[in-house]
This record gives structure tokens, sequence and C-alpha cells, in this order.
């Protein structure tokens, strides 16, 4: 790795720190702890699609199911209303 590059906690290399581009271990911590956060966001986001892919997957199962029916069968039927008893 060159000098003077940064790597952070998760990544494939080991931690180096130049020392001429760190003035103070508060930038560091402050790095690490908003690594850490986006970390913990970009968690939340890939279950949140790994949700969407499953639903999108499963609305398509359903649809697939339906296109099969008659198409007498899956037309919205107007059902009859009932008569309200007024006091």
């Amino acid at each position: 790795m060159a000098a003077g590059h940064l790597r952070l906690p998760g990544d494939p290399q080991e931690l180096t720190i130049a020392p001429s581009n760190v003035h103070s271990s508060d930038a560091f911590e402050e790095l690490k702890k908003k690594h850490k956060e986006l970390q913990a966001h970009c968690r939340i986001l890939e279950a949140r699609l790994q949700l969407y892919a499953t639903t999108l997957n499963l609305l398509s199962l359903e649809n697939a199911a339906l296109s099969d029916r008659d198409a007498d069968a899956a037309k919205v039927r107007a059902m009859p209303r009932q008569p309200q008893h007024m006091p």
C-alpha cells in the first residue's frame, strides 16, 4: 500500500495509518465511528433489499398462478348490496 492511504477495519488488508495524514487520534476515531455507522446502514439496506426481492418473487408467483385461471374466474364481481335499515 502506498504511503498516505488509510485502510479502515473490515478492509481486506491490515489497518495502516500514515502519520503525516492523520494529525490526531481523534480524527481517526471519528473515521472509525463513521465507518461503523455506514456498515450498519448498509446492513439495513441489504435486509430491506432482501425483503423487497422476496416480496417481488412472491407477487410474481401469485400473478403467474392467477394468470393460469380462466378469464371469468379472475374477474372482479360486484356483490349485491345488503339493504340498510334506517331507524
